[in-house]
Formats: C-alpha cells, sequence, structure tokens
C-alpha cells in the first residue's frame, strides 16, 4: 500500500534536519510512539494505537538511512502485534524542502504492508489514520522545536549500543475512524432492505 502526506515544520531546513534525524526527539512526538533503544541507526521501539474498540500494540525494529546530500531520510521497520499474530513492514521516505527561510516542507511517502486485522481497512482509511498521525506529529515536533534548540543527532553509525530511558506512551487515539465508511456503506444496503420490505408489503396487500 502506498502513502503520501505533507506537513510542514516551522523551522529551517537545516535545523529540521537535525531533528528529524535524531530519533530520540522524533519518536516522542509520534503520538503512541515509544523509543526502546538505539545502536547506531538502528533502533527498537514500541507502538500503540486504539481504532475504535480496537486496541493494537506493536513490538518492532529500524533502520534510520538518511542522505543529508538528498536532503532526504529512509527509515526501513518491521513488526508484529504483541497480542495476535498480525504484522506490519513500512519504508518511509521523508524529503525535506525549504518553503521559506523558517518553514520547512516535508513530504512523506510510505510503502506499507500490514497483515492481520489492521489489513481489513482499505487505502481510503489508512490515507485518513496517516493523515492523523502527521497532523498531531506536526503539532508535536513544533512544539519540540519550539522549547530546545536543535542539537547533535543521537542516532550515529560509530556509537555503541544505548538504552534509551522509556515510559509507555498514551496509545494514539484514532477514535472511529475505521466505522465512518463501514456505517455509509451499509446506510445504502439498508435502504434497499427497507424499500423492498416495503414493496414486498405492498404486494401481500
Amino acid at each position: 500500500m502506498q502513502l503520501t502526506n505533507e506537513f510542514c515544520i516551522p523551522a529551517g531546513v537545516d535545523q529540521a534536519w537535525a531533528v528529524l534525524t535524531d530519533l530520540s526527539r522524533v519518536v516522542p512526538c509520534l503520538p503512541g510512539a515509544s523509543l526502546d533503544a538505539l545502536d547506531g541507526p538502528d533502533f527498537t521501539g514500541q507502538m500503540a494505537v486504539k481504532l475504535g474498540p480496537m486496541s493494537l500494540k506493536y513490538a518492532g525494529s529500524g533502520t534510520l538511512h538518511p542522505d543529508e546530500q538528498a536532503r532526504r531520510i529512509i527509515v526501513v521497520a518491521t513488526g508484529g502485534e504483541q497480542r495476535g499474530g498480525g504484522s506490519a513492514e513500512a519504508t518511509i521516505s521523508a524529503t525535506l524542502s525549504a518553503a521559506g527561510a523558517t518553514t520547512t516542507q516535508v513530504r512523506v511517502e510510505t510503502d506499507l504492508a500490514l497483515s492481520g486485522r489492521p489489513a481489513q481497512f482499505g487505502r481510503g482509511i489508512m490515507m485518513e489514520v496517516a493523515g492523523r498521525m502527521l497532523d498531531s506529529f506536526a503539532t508535536n515536533l513544533a512544539s519540540e522545536l519550539s522549547s530546545a534548540p536543535a542539537g547533535e543527532a543521537v542516532a550515529r553509525a560509530d556509537e555503541v549500543s544505548q538504552p534509551v530511558a522509556r515510559t509507555a506512551a498514551e496509545p494514539l487515539d484514532l477514535g472511529n475512524i475505521g466505522l465512518v465508511p463501514a456505517l455509509k456503506r451499509a446506510v445504502p444496503v439498508a435502504a434497499v432492505v427497507v424499500v423492498g420490505v416495503a414493496i414486498w408489503r405492498l404486494r401481500r396487500r
């Protein structure tokens, strides 16, 4: 499944790059995500999502591939449900471009493969989920940028493995986003059934 999203960061490209390649600062900005450990460009972490009555919690690992010259960050990650047989694999490419002296536009292209319960949702729902996640992420990232200057990126290939002090993140609550399309599909079907029953009763008279 291919997904494309865009958002803006209230910072110049250099500052945005320094923050987005620092996983210790980026991951807490994503609702529901928590970082367990960093080992150079490699990381392990967890992601918790609540979608209506469905609660999902993934544990997985990934690798950060920054290309500073192209201002592109590629993340390859895999994870599995902690309760259930579902899995998720994603290759995420984020490209930064200047949208002004103090604004950076980020284009995110995601190649996502899901199995298990979330696989029942179509591309439209997943686009809406991704949009909500990135909106929250952008808001939190803007707050992070305003609270402290960008520092040196933590995820360096020549650094030794380092555990990360982690507190369990609150699940990303997406409400009943998956139920709305289902209801939209159900209403026309219900209308047809009602009309059919009414016609049948008229004929019976």
